[in-house]
């Protein structure tokens, strides 16, 4: 037998993200998101060892989603999963609601969980490089 999905997806302390990931489709319904802004950081010490000089370099976001695989943007229809996003691979992100995870990522890793009790969830973590071409 079919499942059978009722009702909207309700979505509590996230935007509208959406995104398109091969092989996962179209991921509209965010359930969780944590997003870091970092850097590298070199120390310059004086004669004693005492930190003199932070100097920051390579800044970069990351970015760790969560979706529900669904069809559709409201949950309806079950979806047949084809591959997953290999590490390396671009992710375009739109998202109107957090504009700074809005852009074009790398993908780090994706884990993909699921259960007789739950829907089959999509965990993606992303680094978009801030300050040169890479995304």
């Amino acid at each position: 037998m079919a499942n059978t999905y009722n009702g909207t997806a309700i979505l509590f302390g996230v935007g509208s993200t959406t995104a398109t990931v091969t092989g996962l489709g179209a991921m509209t319904l965010l359930q969780g998101t944590d997003n870091t802004s970092d850097a590298d950081i070199e120390q310059i010490r004086d004669v004693t060892g005492n930190t003199k000089t932070l100097c920051y370099y390579d800044h970069k976001l990351k970015a760790s989603l969560e979706f529900v695989c669904c069809s559709t943007a409201t949950g309806a229809g079950a979806i047949t999963l084809s591959s997953m996003p290999s590490a390396g691979t671009t992710l375009a992100l739109t998202d109107a609601m957090n504009v700074p995870i809005a852009g074009t990522w790398l993908v780090d890793s994706c884990q993909l969980t699921g259960s007789n009790t739950k829907a089959i969830m999509a965990r993606i973590s992303l680094t978009k490089y801030t300050q040169n071409s890479l995304p």
